[in-house]
């Protein structure tokens, strides 16, 4: 995930419930000098490139991968303009509580139009 553009940010983010946990990462890179439907664009093309591949394309939602390289993760690709910042719903209010200040100042900063937000999402592991 980390070759698609210049990394500006990375996170975890933590899930909870029946038993599982969910520990996705989190990376914000810059693509450069594009609005955010480039911007998304030029990511998928350079993951595609990487043997990524669309497994679901919603419209107004952020789009999906998979690699057979890497079995049983996925990569969930998005503008930074729309990314809504997680929250763990109680199980890790610290970590929430840096995301939200992290993803504030992305918000920010000038061309923040030209940040992606890629999540990865492993399988979940049970205990």
């Amino acid at each position: 995930m980390r070759a698609v553009g210049k990394v500006v940010a990375s996170t975890t983010t933590e899930w909870f419930w029946e038993s599982y946990t969910d520990i996705d990462q989190v990376v914000v890179v810059d693509v450069g000098p594009l609005n955010p439907d480039d911007a998304v664009a030029t990511a998928i093309r350079t993951l595609r490139q990487r043997g990524w591949l669309p497994i679901e394309d919603v419209p107004n939602t952020p789009l999906l991968l998979e690699s057979r390289s890497w079995a049983e993760t996925r990569i969930w690709v998005e503008p930074l303009v729309s990314y809504e910042v997680p929250h763990s719903e109680g199980f890790n209010d610290q970590l929430d509580a840096s995301n939200a200040r992290l993803f504030g100042r992305l918000h920010a900063q000038g061309g923040a139009g030209a940040f992606v937000v890629l999540t990865a999402k492993s399988s979940w592991l049970s205990g």
